[in-house]
Protein backbone atom coordinates (compact mmCIF):
# COMPACT_ATOMS: atom_id res chain seq x y z
CA UNK A 1 0.00 0.00 0.00
CA UNK A 2 1.08 3.69 -0.52
CA UNK A 3 1.03 4.33 3.74
CA UNK A 4 4.11 1.88 4.08
CA UNK A 5 6.00 3.99 1.57
CA UNK A 6 4.84 7.36 2.66
CA UNK A 7 5.87 5.80 6.42
CA UNK A 8 8.89 4.85 5.70
CA UNK A 9 9.96 8.41 4.09
CA UNK A 10 8.50 10.19 7.40
CA UNK A 11 10.43 8.64 9.62
CA UNK A 12 13.83 8.46 7.45
CA UNK A 13 13.14 12.58 7.50
CA UNK A 14 12.35 13.07 11.25
CA UNK A 15 15.65 10.77 11.94
CA UNK A 16 18.26 12.92 9.69
CA UNK A 17 15.86 16.27 11.91
CA UNK A 18 17.01 14.33 14.49
CA UNK A 19 20.85 14.01 13.94
CA UNK A 20 21.15 17.89 12.65
CA UNK A 21 19.35 19.01 16.01
CA UNK A 22 22.40 17.02 17.72
CA UNK A 23 24.93 18.47 16.10
CA UNK A 24 23.14 22.11 17.01
CA UNK A 25 21.21 22.80 13.70
CA UNK A 26 17.71 24.63 13.76
CA UNK A 27 15.73 22.24 11.43
CA UNK A 28 12.69 22.88 9.44
CA UNK A 29 11.19 19.63 8.28
CA UNK A 30 8.23 20.08 5.91
CA UNK A 31 5.75 17.48 3.30
CA UNK A 32 6.16 18.28 -0.16
CA UNK A 33 2.71 19.86 -0.43
CA UNK A 34 4.25 22.98 1.04
CA UNK A 35 5.63 25.57 -1.56
CA UNK A 36 8.65 28.18 -0.03
CA UNK A 37 8.00 31.59 -1.04
CA UNK A 38 11.72 32.46 1.03
CA UNK A 39 13.41 31.22 4.14
CA UNK A 40 11.00 30.77 7.06
CA UNK A 41 14.12 30.82 9.77
CA UNK A 42 13.89 34.81 9.75
CA UNK A 43 10.26 34.31 11.38
CA UNK A 44 11.17 31.17 13.62
CA UNK A 45 10.73 32.82 17.65
CA UNK A 46 13.71 30.85 18.83
CA UNK A 47 11.99 30.76 22.33
CA UNK A 48 10.81 27.19 22.37
CA UNK A 49 11.97 23.97 21.31
CA UNK A 50 9.28 23.00 19.09
CA UNK A 51 6.93 25.30 16.09
CA UNK A 52 3.97 23.94 14.23
CA UNK A 53 1.95 25.42 11.70
CA UNK A 54 -1.56 26.22 12.64
CA UNK A 55 -4.16 24.60 11.07
CA UNK A 56 -7.30 26.47 9.55
CA UNK A 57 -8.50 30.14 10.33
CA UNK A 58 -8.51 32.13 13.34
CA UNK A 59 -10.93 30.00 15.13
CA UNK A 60 -9.14 26.99 15.47
CA UNK A 61 -6.49 29.06 17.64
CA UNK A 62 -5.90 28.22 21.26
CA UNK A 63 -7.47 30.31 23.78
CA UNK A 64 -8.07 30.70 27.71
CA UNK A 65 -11.21 31.52 28.89
CA UNK A 66 -11.92 32.74 32.55
CA UNK A 67 -14.87 33.48 33.96
CA UNK A 68 -14.91 35.66 37.65
CA UNK A 69 -18.57 34.73 39.32
CA UNK A 70 -18.06 36.05 43.11
CA UNK A 71 -21.71 34.81 44.45
CA UNK A 72 -20.22 31.18 43.24
CA UNK A 73 -18.13 31.89 46.73
CA UNK A 74 -14.63 29.43 47.05
CA UNK A 75 -15.35 28.52 43.29
CA UNK A 76 -15.56 31.97 41.93
CA UNK A 77 -13.25 31.52 39.15
CA UNK A 78 -13.78 29.30 36.15
CA UNK A 79 -11.43 28.84 33.25
CA UNK A 80 -11.69 26.90 30.42
CA UNK A 81 -9.08 26.37 27.68
CA UNK A 82 -9.23 25.31 23.99
CA UNK A 83 -5.79 23.70 22.38
CA UNK A 84 -5.14 24.61 18.95
CA UNK A 85 -5.41 22.27 16.29
CA UNK A 86 -1.90 22.17 14.67
CA UNK A 87 -0.51 21.13 11.26
CA UNK A 88 2.38 18.13 10.74
CA UNK A 89 2.96 19.76 7.19
CA UNK A 90 5.62 22.57 8.83
CA UNK A 91 7.45 21.97 11.64
CA UNK A 92 10.21 23.78 13.17
CA UNK A 93 12.90 22.46 15.88
CA UNK A 94 15.41 24.33 17.34
CA UNK A 95 18.91 22.44 18.83
CA UNK A 96 17.81 21.34 22.08
CA UNK A 97 17.80 18.21 23.55
CA UNK A 98 13.73 17.69 23.90
CA UNK A 99 13.69 18.24 20.70
CA UNK A 100 16.05 15.96 19.42
CA UNK A 101 14.90 12.98 21.21
CA UNK A 102 11.28 14.63 20.02
CA UNK A 103 12.20 13.71 16.51
CA UNK A 104 13.92 10.14 17.48
CA UNK A 105 10.93 9.19 18.79
CA UNK A 106 8.99 9.82 16.08
CA UNK A 107 11.63 8.37 13.67
CA UNK A 108 11.29 5.53 15.86
CA UNK A 109 7.84 5.14 15.69
CA UNK A 110 7.05 6.13 12.58
CA UNK A 111 9.57 3.57 11.27
CA UNK A 112 8.31 0.63 13.62
CA UNK A 113 11.09 0.39 15.44
CA UNK A 114 11.67 0.58 19.77
CA UNK A 115 13.42 1.87 22.06
CA UNK A 116 16.66 -0.12 20.55
CA UNK A 117 16.29 1.62 17.55
CA UNK A 118 19.47 4.40 16.63
CA UNK A 119 19.03 7.32 18.40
Amino acid sequence: SGAAPARVSAGALWRVGAQLLRAGCTVVLSTSRVRWAASPFPHLSADVDVEAAQLGSQMSRGSVVGVHDPPMGWSAYGQSMACPMLDPAVVALHPTAPAAELAAQLANRLLGCGADCER
